[in-house]
C-alpha cells in the first residue's frame, strides 16, 4: 500500500474552496511546491480557456517558438506573460498578431524581473513578497 504525503491533492476540486492547498504550499519548501503543479493544471486550463481566440493564437505561436528554440521557460509562464501583455494593452483584438507577438517577446526578455499575479483562484494574502 502506498501512503501519500499529500493525499488531499487528489481531492483538490471537491474541497470547499482552494485555500487549503495554497496554505499547504506556503508552508512547503520550494522543492516540495513542484509536486503541487499537477493538482493545479485544471485551474490553469480554466484561466486560459475563455480568452480571446487571437490571444490564444499568440500563445500558440510563442509556445511553438519556445519548442523550436529550446528556450528554457515554462509553457504556463508564456501563457501568463501573453495574458499580461494582452490585458496591459486593453485586450486589443484590433492589433496585429505581429505587434502582439513582438510585445510578448519583449516582455519575455524581462522574464526574471517580471512579477504578475491574478487573484481569480486564490487570496492575495497567500502571496509571498517577491525578493529581487
Amino acid at each position: 500500500m502506498v501512503k501519500l504525503k499529500y493525499p488531499f491533492l487528489l481531492d483538490f476540486y471537491s474541497m470547499p474552496g482552494k485555500q487549503r492547498i495554497y496554505e499547504e504550499m506556503k508552508r512547503s519548501s520550494s522543492g516540495e511546491r513542484e509536486f503541487y503543479s499537477g493538482s493545479l493544471v485544471r485551474l490553469q486550463i480554466e484561466f486560459v480557456k475563455h480568452r480571446s481566440p487571437k490571444l490564444k493564437d499568440v500563445i500558440r505561436f510563442c509556445k511553438y517558438w519556445k519548442k523550436e528554440t529550446q528556450l528554457n521557460i515554462p509553457s504556463y509562464a508564456i501563457e501568463l506573460i501573453a495574458i499580461k501583455v494582452w490585458e496591459d494593452q486593453g485586450s486589443p483584438d484590433s492589433k496585429s498578431l505581429k505587434d502582439l507577438i513582438t510585445a510578448v517577446f519583449t516582455t519575455m526578455m524581462q522574464f526574471r524581473h517580471l512579477a504578475v499575479a491574478w487573484y481569480a483562484n486564490y487570496n492575495s494574502s497567500l502571496c509571498e513578497p517577491i525578493k529581487t
